[in-house]
């Protein structure tokens, strides 16, 4: 059965193998340790298309840290993100999460194919 290639299917296929991308890589929570309840959190929220599938963005999470990220609590956050890539992560994902969007249109759509094969070979890594 071939693989629909809509904006819609491929942004899910995207969504699909970043999370188990993300689940291999970090097998914990990033800000406690604990290995339950675990989801995939976005520093730039995921809402933002430059930064949703970044991998530097995106990490594991209990729904405990998730919720309080969420609530303003940034600091272990960061802590981890500066520790893992840097100290300049944090200005490199505010920039990246202000860019636009590129117009939607058949050029995106080829533009998250690229983008899925790439994070597939990256998946390999991890299995």
């Amino acid at each position: 059965m071939p693989i629909k290639t809509t904006l819609k299917s491929i942004t899910k296929r995207l969504d699909d193998i970043v999370r188990k991308i993300v689940r291999s890589r970090d097998k914990v929570c990033i800000t406690c340790g604990y290995n339950d309840t675990l989801q995939v959190s976005h520093y730039i929220s995921r809402t933002h298309i430059s930064t949703r599938w970044d991998l530097k963005n995106c990490n594991l999470q209990c729904s405990r840290c998730h919720f309080s990220w969420h609530k303003g609590f940034v600091l272990p956050y960061q802590k981890h993100l500066i520790k893992t890539y840097g100290r300049n992560i944090l200005t490199y994902l505010e920039s990246e999460g202000k860019k636009l969007a590129y117009q939607v249109g058949l050029a995106k759509l080829f533009q998250r194919e690229e983008l899925y094969k790439k994070l597939k070979k990256e998946l390999k890594k991890y299995l």
